[in-house]
């Protein structure tokens, strides 16, 4: 990865910020850059307390230099034994309460990231339950749930993370070589060269190695996530066609190429780590070799002492640093996802929310009106709907009819504000579907053709979104007798507080389709759309469900759509959609009249 690329990569993520949280990001950032002095401080003083006790056994007199600086710590009246124990205990201390402030510091920042990572997740979760419904269902569930967690926690946690110790380890190298350069200069220039060779011939393999198999990873996990949902959602025909091995045959593989990768990715800072080690173990030898050639033996001492210690600091340091790097490589691949959706989401329109309009209608009648509507989907060439122009009056039962494909799942969409138009007026009462929905919540009930459940009780299923005070238990029995429910809720365990299971397992085909209307007329909505709602019920559940509906008329606007030709010929009106256009609109009898 390029630097520019990199420092893009980490701007991005800190965008996600609020200006408060960056700012103390970067105050931290400046304290740990500023800490590192204390490790100069405790590898002068290591050379301090050589020199001292060098020359204190061969007793020789101390240079004016070391003199000045024992008299500057006001130690210098004291005996050998004591200075060399002050010197001691006071460069443990400093190095010591430096290694525990870093720590410190580190987990509090992971823990900031950590936090601030589940606010950032529900805000971009907004931002894309904001987005026109055509813009959702181009991402596959397992990939949207892979880029809002781990996608998002990787590109917090993860970039910025390994960001702050890479500024924070190259600030402590910089300060340590500073500090030794004044020693000895040339062997520090040596040292630094050899350790930066290491560290470059490791960096260019490791971390494309890194970034490589976190990209894969990422991709195998998306698609074992993808796998193992619909062996659970394609259950009973895997079972009929006695095709489980298969599926799992298929998940095991995709979970073996995930493994393998992940291994790769694990196992990079141990090479960082063992490959540093020899590293360091050689170049060590080798400078003791060099300094009892070059020097005598107490200056050659007094030179290795520094270089010990600071190799010491130097070698933790560095495998950090290969760690931070290969971290922000890791990171950067299992974010790209998350990073792709955020410029998407950038480049969308947003669904307006929120948002009413100056004047709002006296009451709510329900009336649609659509004037040259058009739509087009994404990276699609031409309209799935072209000039299309209705009124719906309030109060009436309105059929969408037509082959399937041709756009009437589409034209309810944009009734409900889920899809923006390409061009066109579309309005309830006057104003923009979302602007009513804004205005007037729980005014408008929907009815999908697949009922959607969470795991949860029938009370909190019928809830889905209200506060729990809004809905007493009265309304609730209520509704649930109107749709034909309330004798089977009242023999279950715990009535309306009673589970139904993942995606109402624990109820009928027939049940969940009527749960799903008593939660649709649970706000007494004035403006009603069902999207083929009797299309997989029996006999007994379709005409409770098309006697209810038609009970509906006059109280609510009522738009569906339907092939079942009950629902259809009760209707007062019905418009013939073909090829994204109504062709032909009327009664009943006037549609399907040659």
């Amino acid at each position: 990865m390029k630097f520019k690329t990199s420092i893009n990569l980490v701007r991005r993520a800190l965008s996600l910020l609020q200006k408060q949280d960056q700012r103390k990001i970067y105050v931290v950032l400046v304290i740990q850059v500023l800490t590192t002095l204390m490790d100069m401080f405790g590898i002068a003083l290591i050379g301090l307390i050589t020199s001292v006790s060098l020359y204190g056994i061969q007793s020789i007199e101390l240079p004016a230099s070391i003199k000045e600086i024992l008299a500057i710590l006001q130690i210098n009246n004291l005996t050998l034994q004591v200075q060399i124990a002050v010197l001691g205990l006071s460069t443990g201390l400093l190095l010591i309460s430096k290694t525990i402030f870093s720590a410190f510091i580190q987990r509090k920042i992971l823990y900031f990231l950590t936090i601030k990572t589940a606010v950032v997740t529900a805000d971009v979760l907004e931002k894309v339950l904001n987005q026109p419904y055509d813009f959702v269902k181009t991402k596959s569930s397992a990939e949207l749930l892979h880029t809002l967690t781990r996608g998002l926690s990787s590109l917090l946690t993860g970039v910025i993370g390994a960001a702050g110790i890479i500024i924070n380890e190259i600030a402590l190298l910089a300060t340590i070589f500073v500090g030794v350069f004044f020693f000895d200069p040339i062997i520090t220039l040596v040292s630094l060269f050899y350790f930066g060779l290491i560290a470059f011939a490791q960096g260019k393999k490791i971390h494309t190695v890194a970034e490589s198999s976190q990209n894969t990873f990422t991709r195998e996990v998306i698609n074992s996530e993808a796998q193992i949902l619909e062996a659970f959602n394609l259950y009973r025909e895997l079972h009929v066609r006695h095709a489980r091995k298969i599926q799992l045959a298929h998940i095991i593989e995709t979970r073996r190429k995930m493994a393998h990768h992940n291994v790769n990715a694990l196992f990079l800072p141990y090479i960082a780590k063992y490959s540093l080690e020899a590293s360091l173990v050689f170049g060590s030898i080798l400078l003791m070799a060099s300094q009892f050639i070059l020097k005598d033996a107490l200056n050659a001492l007094t030179t290795l002492s520094i270089f010990l210690v600071a190799a010491g600091r130097v070698s933790p340091s560095l495998l950090r640093l290969q760690q931070g790097l290969i971290q922000f490589r890791s990171s950067s691949g299992e974010s790209c996802k998350t990073v792709e959706l955020l410029d998407n989401l950038g480049n969308q329109k947003v669904l307006v929310e929120g948002v009413s309009p100056k004047s709002l209608p006296s009451r709510v009648s329900g009336e649609i009106v659509l004037r040259d509507l058009s739509f087009r989907y994404q990276d699609s060439e031409r309209d799935t709907l072209s000039k299309i122009n209705l009124t719906i009056p309030s109060g009436t039962l309105f059929a969408l009819i037509g082959p399937s494909g041709n756009g009437k799942s589409t034209i309810m969409d944009i009734l409900m504000g889920a899809l923006i138009p390409r061009s066109g007026i579309i309005s309830i009462d006057g104003i923009p579907p979302n602007q009513f929905i804004a205005s007037f919540p729980g005014a408008i009930g929907y009815v999908a053709q697949e009922s959607v459940f969470s795991n949860t009780s029938i009370r909190d299923n019928l809830l889905l979104g209200l506060e729990d005070h809004l809905l007493s238990d009265e309304r609730i029995l209520s509704v649930l007798e109107q749709v034909g429910l309330l004798e089977a809720v009242r023999h279950l365990p715990n009535g309306v507080n009673s589970s139904i299971g993942e995606r109402g397992l624990m109820l009928s085909t027939g049940q969940k389709q009527r749960l799903s209307f008593a939660r649709a007329l649970i706000t007494e909505p004035k403006v009603l759309f069902l999207d083929e709602p009797t299309s997989s019920l029996d006999s007994e559940s379709e005409k409770l469900i098309t006697d209810l509906i038609k009970s509906l008329r006059g109280k609510a606007t009522i738009v569906v759509i339907a092939h079942r030709l009950e629902t259809i010929e009760s209707a007062d009106q019905v418009a013939y959609v073909e090829n994204g256009q109504i062709v032909k609109i009327g009664t009943y009898r006037e549609v399907i009249s040659p």
